[in-house]
Protein backbone atom coordinates (compact mmCIF):
# COMPACT_ATOMS: atom_id res chain seq x y z
CA UNK A 1 0.00 0.00 0.00
CA UNK A 2 2.45 2.33 0.83
CA UNK A 3 4.43 1.06 -2.34
CA UNK A 4 1.65 2.35 -4.64
CA UNK A 5 1.33 5.95 -2.55
CA UNK A 6 4.54 6.55 -3.25
CA UNK A 7 4.33 5.62 -6.84
CA UNK A 8 1.69 7.86 -6.81
CA UNK A 9 2.89 10.71 -5.10
CA UNK A 10 6.20 10.53 -7.64
CA UNK A 11 3.96 10.37 -10.64
CA UNK A 12 2.02 13.72 -9.74
CA UNK A 13 5.01 15.84 -9.46
CA UNK A 14 6.29 15.25 -12.21
CA UNK A 15 3.68 15.78 -13.82
CA UNK A 16 3.56 19.26 -12.26
CA UNK A 17 7.44 19.73 -12.83
CA UNK A 18 6.58 19.29 -16.98
CA UNK A 19 3.55 21.68 -16.26
CA UNK A 20 6.32 24.62 -15.71
CA UNK A 21 7.33 24.45 -19.48
CA UNK A 22 3.73 25.37 -20.76
CA UNK A 23 2.56 27.89 -18.70
CA UNK A 24 3.67 31.63 -20.05
CA UNK A 25 4.78 34.41 -17.82
CA UNK A 26 2.62 37.00 -16.64
CA UNK A 27 4.23 40.13 -15.77
CA UNK A 28 6.12 40.80 -12.63
CA UNK A 29 5.77 38.85 -9.31
CA UNK A 30 5.18 40.02 -5.98
CA UNK A 31 5.86 37.86 -3.43
CA UNK A 32 3.26 38.91 -0.20
CA UNK A 33 2.15 35.45 0.47
CA UNK A 34 1.68 35.26 4.74
CA UNK A 35 3.21 31.78 6.28
CA UNK A 36 4.11 28.48 4.70
CA UNK A 37 0.95 26.90 3.50
CA UNK A 38 -0.50 30.26 1.65
CA UNK A 39 2.72 30.52 -0.06
CA UNK A 40 2.33 26.86 -1.29
CA UNK A 41 -1.05 27.18 -2.12
CA UNK A 42 -2.69 25.50 0.70
CA UNK A 43 -6.78 26.39 0.87
CA UNK A 44 -8.41 24.25 3.39
CA UNK A 45 -8.57 25.64 6.52
CA UNK A 46 -8.26 22.25 8.62
CA UNK A 47 -4.50 22.41 6.48
CA UNK A 48 -4.19 26.24 6.28
CA UNK A 49 -2.78 27.78 9.44
CA UNK A 50 -3.43 31.33 8.31
CA UNK A 51 -5.96 30.71 5.58
CA UNK A 52 -8.09 33.51 7.12
CA UNK A 53 -5.12 36.03 6.16
CA UNK A 54 -6.18 35.77 2.63
CA UNK A 55 -9.67 34.82 2.56
CA UNK A 56 -11.80 36.02 6.01
CA UNK A 57 -14.38 33.73 5.39
CA UNK A 58 -12.28 31.17 6.51
CA UNK A 59 -11.66 31.73 10.11
CA UNK A 60 -12.46 28.88 11.95
CA UNK A 61 -14.37 28.35 15.44
CA UNK A 62 -11.84 27.62 18.63
CA UNK A 63 -8.26 27.69 17.30
CA UNK A 64 -5.43 29.48 18.58
CA UNK A 65 -2.06 29.90 16.55
CA UNK A 66 1.86 31.53 17.15
CA UNK A 67 4.23 31.12 14.13
CA UNK A 68 7.06 33.19 13.48
CA UNK A 69 9.03 32.13 10.04
CA UNK A 70 12.15 33.78 8.12
CA UNK A 71 12.47 33.75 4.09
CA UNK A 72 15.79 33.69 1.92
CA UNK A 73 18.57 33.46 3.65
CA UNK A 74 17.10 32.36 7.05
CA UNK A 75 17.62 35.98 8.64
CA UNK A 76 16.00 38.33 6.13
CA UNK A 77 12.10 39.20 6.19
CA UNK A 78 11.33 37.85 9.44
CA UNK A 79 7.38 37.39 9.89
CA UNK A 80 5.65 36.71 13.23
CA UNK A 81 1.69 36.36 13.70
CA UNK A 82 -0.24 35.11 16.56
CA UNK A 83 -3.94 34.77 16.17
CA UNK A 84 -6.70 33.66 18.11
CA UNK A 85 -10.55 32.93 16.98
CA UNK A 86 -13.78 31.84 18.50
CA UNK A 87 -17.48 31.39 18.35
CA UNK A 88 -20.62 32.89 19.53
CA UNK A 89 -24.03 31.16 18.23
CA UNK A 90 -23.82 31.76 14.14
CA UNK A 91 -20.71 33.87 14.62
CA UNK A 92 -16.78 32.84 14.38
CA UNK A 93 -14.40 36.14 14.59
CA UNK A 94 -10.61 36.25 16.11
CA UNK A 95 -8.17 38.52 16.21
CA UNK A 96 -4.62 38.77 14.74
CA UNK A 97 -1.41 40.41 15.20
CA UNK A 98 1.35 40.70 12.95
CA UNK A 99 4.94 42.08 12.24
CA UNK A 100 6.80 41.83 8.98
CA UNK A 101 10.35 42.76 9.23
CA UNK A 102 12.16 44.86 11.30
CA UNK A 103 13.78 49.06 10.46
CA UNK A 104 14.61 50.29 8.91
CA UNK A 105 10.81 48.80 6.90
CA UNK A 106 8.44 47.61 9.32
CA UNK A 107 5.15 46.67 8.53
CA UNK A 108 1.99 45.74 11.69
CA UNK A 109 -1.33 44.76 11.21
CA UNK A 110 -3.83 44.38 14.22
CA UNK A 111 -6.85 42.41 12.69
CA UNK A 112 -10.19 41.35 13.62
CA UNK A 113 -11.92 39.10 11.39
CA UNK A 114 -15.52 38.15 11.46
CA UNK A 115 -17.42 34.94 9.77
CA UNK A 116 -20.46 33.69 9.29
CA UNK A 117 -22.29 30.89 7.60
CA UNK A 118 -25.20 31.85 5.47
CA UNK A 119 -26.55 28.61 4.55
CA UNK A 120 -24.56 25.11 4.04
CA UNK A 121 -21.13 24.77 3.32
CA UNK A 122 -21.27 29.08 1.73
CA UNK A 123 -19.43 31.34 4.27
CA UNK A 124 -18.52 35.03 4.18
CA UNK A 125 -16.19 37.01 5.55
CA UNK A 126 -14.84 40.83 6.57
CA UNK A 127 -11.20 41.61 7.95
CA UNK A 128 -11.13 44.94 9.55
CA UNK A 129 -7.49 46.14 9.81
CA UNK A 130 -5.15 48.73 11.65
CA UNK A 131 -2.08 49.25 10.19
CA UNK A 132 0.99 51.06 10.99
CA UNK A 133 4.05 51.37 8.91
CA UNK A 134 7.72 52.49 10.37
CA UNK A 135 10.21 53.86 7.93
CA UNK A 136 13.32 54.65 9.62
CA UNK A 137 12.09 56.58 12.64
CA UNK A 138 9.18 57.71 10.72
CA UNK A 139 5.51 56.30 11.63
CA UNK A 140 2.38 56.06 9.09
CA UNK A 141 -0.97 54.62 10.12
CA UNK A 142 -4.05 53.80 8.36
CA UNK A 143 -7.12 51.32 8.54
CA UNK A 144 -7.89 48.92 5.59
CA UNK A 145 -9.70 46.23 4.89
CA UNK A 146 -10.64 42.67 3.32
CA UNK A 147 -13.48 40.57 2.56
CA UNK A 148 -13.92 37.13 1.49
CA UNK A 149 -16.29 33.91 0.54
CA UNK A 150 -16.09 30.51 0.53
CA UNK A 151 -18.00 27.07 -0.51
CA UNK A 152 -17.29 23.70 -0.46
CA UNK A 153 -19.16 21.38 -2.27
CA UNK A 154 -17.88 17.29 -1.74
CA UNK A 155 -14.15 17.20 -2.40
CA UNK A 156 -14.42 20.68 -3.81
CA UNK A 157 -13.29 23.99 -2.12
CA UNK A 158 -13.94 27.41 -4.02
CA UNK A 159 -13.07 30.81 -2.64
CA UNK A 160 -13.14 34.29 -3.88
CA UNK A 161 -11.39 36.78 -1.59
CA UNK A 162 -10.53 41.07 -2.11
CA UNK A 163 -7.52 42.35 -0.36
CA UNK A 164 -7.37 45.66 0.24
CA UNK A 165 -3.32 45.97 -0.08
CA UNK A 166 -3.04 50.28 0.80
CA UNK A 167 0.12 51.59 2.70
CA UNK A 168 0.02 54.24 5.48
CA UNK A 169 2.97 55.89 3.89
CA UNK A 170 1.98 56.29 0.51
CA UNK A 171 0.05 59.33 -1.30
CA UNK A 172 -2.26 57.31 -3.79
CA UNK A 173 -4.38 54.72 -2.71
CA UNK A 174 -2.70 51.04 -3.89
CA UNK A 175 -4.89 48.60 -6.34
CA UNK A 176 -6.96 45.54 -4.36
CA UNK A 177 -5.90 42.47 -4.96
CA UNK A 178 -8.50 39.46 -6.43
CA UNK A 179 -7.72 36.33 -5.29
CA UNK A 180 -9.80 33.21 -6.64
CA UNK A 181 -8.74 29.87 -5.01
CA UNK A 182 -9.97 26.03 -5.81
CA UNK A 183 -9.24 23.11 -3.79
CA UNK A 184 -9.86 19.56 -4.80
CA UNK A 185 -9.59 17.00 -1.78
CA UNK A 186 -9.30 13.18 -1.26
CA UNK A 187 -7.93 11.08 1.16
CA UNK A 188 -4.38 11.85 1.81
CA UNK A 189 -3.87 14.84 -1.47
CA UNK A 190 -4.94 17.79 -2.59
CA UNK A 191 -4.80 19.68 -5.76
CA UNK A 192 -4.68 23.43 -5.30
CA UNK A 193 -4.82 26.41 -7.84
CA UNK A 194 -4.76 30.06 -6.72
CA UNK A 195 -5.18 33.07 -9.11
CA UNK A 196 -4.24 36.83 -8.31
CA UNK A 197 -4.85 39.86 -9.89
CA UNK A 198 -3.92 43.37 -8.83
CA UNK A 199 -6.04 45.36 -11.07
CA UNK A 200 -4.23 47.72 -13.43
CA UNK A 201 -0.79 45.87 -12.32
CA UNK A 202 0.04 42.23 -12.51
CA UNK A 203 -1.97 38.67 -12.55
CA UNK A 204 -0.12 35.47 -11.94
CA UNK A 205 -1.12 31.85 -11.15
CA UNK A 206 -0.40 29.36 -8.79
CA UNK A 207 -0.73 25.24 -9.10
CA UNK A 208 0.18 23.38 -6.46
CA UNK A 209 -0.03 20.08 -4.35
CA UNK A 210 -0.26 18.45 -1.53
CA UNK A 211 0.31 14.88 0.01
CA UNK A 212 -0.02 13.21 3.17
CA UNK A 213 2.76 10.66 3.69
CA UNK A 214 1.47 10.24 7.11
CA UNK A 215 -0.78 12.17 9.85
CA UNK A 216 2.18 14.35 11.08
CA UNK A 217 4.00 14.65 7.76
CA UNK A 218 3.17 16.38 4.68
CA UNK A 219 5.18 17.10 1.32
CA UNK A 220 4.09 20.25 -0.79
CA UNK A 221 4.89 21.67 -4.77
CA UNK A 222 3.90 23.99 -6.01
CA UNK A 223 4.61 26.64 -9.55
CA UNK A 224 4.16 30.21 -10.10
CA UNK A 225 4.19 31.16 -13.65
CA UNK A 226 6.38 33.93 -12.95
CA UNK A 227 9.20 32.43 -14.65
CA UNK A 228 8.68 29.28 -13.48
CA UNK A 229 8.88 29.84 -10.22
CA UNK A 230 8.84 26.34 -8.32
CA UNK A 231 8.38 25.69 -4.37
CA UNK A 232 8.83 22.86 -2.60
CA UNK A 233 8.01 22.18 1.11
CA UNK A 234 7.89 19.83 3.84
CA UNK A 235 5.31 20.22 7.31
CA UNK A 236 5.62 18.18 10.21
CA UNK A 237 2.88 18.67 12.33
CA UNK A 238 3.38 17.09 16.02
CA UNK A 239 0.73 17.61 18.53
CA UNK A 240 0.70 21.33 19.15
CA UNK A 241 3.78 22.12 17.41
CA UNK A 242 4.96 22.97 13.91
CA UNK A 243 7.58 22.76 11.62
CA UNK A 244 7.34 24.25 7.81
CA UNK A 245 10.38 24.27 6.16
CA UNK A 246 10.57 25.07 2.14
CA UNK A 247 12.87 25.70 -1.07
CA UNK A 248 11.98 28.35 -3.66
CA UNK A 249 13.61 28.43 -6.96
CA UNK A 250 13.29 30.98 -9.10
CA UNK A 251 15.40 31.77 -12.48
CA UNK A 252 15.33 35.32 -11.60
CA UNK A 253 16.58 35.67 -7.70
CA UNK A 254 18.67 32.86 -6.18
CA UNK A 255 17.09 30.61 -4.95
CA UNK A 256 16.36 30.17 -1.07
CA UNK A 257 14.50 28.70 2.34
CA UNK A 258 11.61 29.71 3.90
CA UNK A 259 11.50 28.48 7.37
CA UNK A 260 8.76 28.86 10.20
CA UNK A 261 7.61 27.21 13.62
CA UNK A 262 4.85 27.50 15.06
CA UNK A 263 2.54 26.54 18.46
CA UNK A 264 -1.53 25.86 18.54
CA UNK A 265 -3.43 25.20 21.39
Amino acid sequence: MLYIRINKIVLFLLIFFLSGFFISNCGIYLFKSVGYDNMMGAFNGADNNFAFYENPALIESKKSYMSYYNKYSMSELNTALISQSYQIKFLNFGIYLLHFQKRPYKEEEYGLVLSKEVFDSFKIGINLKYLRNVIFDQNYYGFSYDIGGYYGYKNHNFGISFKNVEKPYLAERVNMDFIFKYSYIRDFYRINFRYVKIYSLYEYYLIGCEFDLSEKLKLSYSLVTEKNENRIGIKFDIKRYLLDIGYIVHPGLKNYFIAGIGVKW
